[in-house]
């Protein structure tokens, strides 16, 4: 068997990409004076960019072990295998817990107890107000009581 000659440090170029597109994705936000932040904690975790991460490295995993068990890598360039997939899953677990943990911003947080605050009320309104004040919100296409009227069930 020939000994392969590899770049394993180029072979992990397009992970190291796509985590730093997840990464400019977690703390991106819109908005002028309610700020928000453009992808929620569930986008990030499922966004393709995290999918392609686990499936570039498990390619190249797979890939590099089956040319280790052949004999056509040698034992330096899969400890530098090693090495650079333990970095790829430090950076990735370092970012999920940067997802996990974000700090939500001002309007996020003063948000929440709101529409908690509006559920509460709209559960406990005769079946009749509800109806009709759900009508009316959703004919003005209010985006927020068009989300809390798809969430109570009438």
């Amino acid at each position: 068997m020939q000994i392969v000659k590899l770049n394993i440090k180029n072979k992990f170029r397009i992970p190291y990409e796509y985590l730093e597109r997840l990464s400019n994705k977690t703390s991106q936000t819109e908005g002028w004076l309610f700020k928000t932040h453009t992808y929620t904690k569930e986008q990030l975790i499922s966004s393709p960019e995290h999918h392609k991460i686990y499936s570039v490295t498990e390619k190249i995993g797979t890939d590099l072990q089956l040319w280790y068990k052949l004999g056509q890598i040698t034992e330096d360039q899969h400890q530098e295998y090693i090495e650079e997939r333990n970095e790829v899953e430090y950076r990735l677990k370092r970012l999920n817990e940067s997802i996990q943990y974000r700090k939500p911003t001002l309007w996020e947080h003063i948000k929440q107890p709101l529409i908690q605050f509006v559920i509460v009320v709209m559960k406990n309104l005769p079946a009749t107000l509800k109806e009709r004040f759900l009508k009316i919100a959703a004919a003005k296409a209010i985006p927020l009581l068009k989300r809390i009227s798809n969430s109570i069930s009438l």
